[in-house]
């Protein structure tokens, strides 16, 4: 699991020095309309235990080739193709993984608010939760009246997962000029 959510730390940390940049609506919109619709099943494989750095390195590559498309036929620049690639792989990864944690009756508000991201949110690096991020989750989550108790480990590698790329998401969307 912690190989997978290290390539989350080296994308966040490469992109956190990039410039803004000027972006259309249409290059943005572009690579999620391109993507494969079995997109969402590498995904749920990355968010699962037995998911494996292949399963995480099969979306990146989806999305860095709906990116090459879109650059091709929207003529972005390449600069700003690897920044609409980290920001794709954060929207699309960050929504899947909410719908995840939703049908799991897991609340995601409590993790945004006990973690600091999404909207108008400071969005520090959570690449990968800490000890104290869990037992500040798990404190949350209890006082919440949500048993914490019962989380999986497929469970706790999808909130993960979602406060990975929900910080990538957020972080990266300014970034692009949104």
């Amino acid at each position: 699991m912690k190989r997978i959510f290290l390539g989350f730390a080296a994308v966040i940390a490469a992109f956190a020095a990039s410039p803004a940049l000027a972006l259309t609506a249409e290059q943005v919109a572009c690579p999620a309309s391109q993507l494969p619709g079995d997109l969402n099943a590498s995904l749920d494989r990355t968010f699962s235990a037995a998911g494996t750095k292949a399963d995480f390195d099969r979306t990146r590559t989806a999305i860095a080739a709906a990116v090459v498309t879109c650059s091709s036929d929207l003529a972005i620049p390449p600069a700003d193709a690897s920044a609409l690639a980290n920001y794709t792989l954060g929207k699309v990864g960050s929504a899947r993984a909410a719908q995840l944690l939703k049908e799991r009756c897991i609340p995601a508000g409590i993790i945004d608010l006990t973690l600091d991201i999404g909207e108008g949110a400071t969005n520090p690096d959570r690449t990968r939760l800490s000890e104290d991020d869990w037992q500040a989750l798990d404190a949350a989550f209890v006082q919440s009246g949500f048993d914490a108790g019962g989380l999986t480990a497929d469970d706790r590698r999808l909130i993960d997962g979602y406060a990975a790329l929900t910080t990538l998401y957020w972080s990266t969307k300014g970034r692009i000029g949104l």
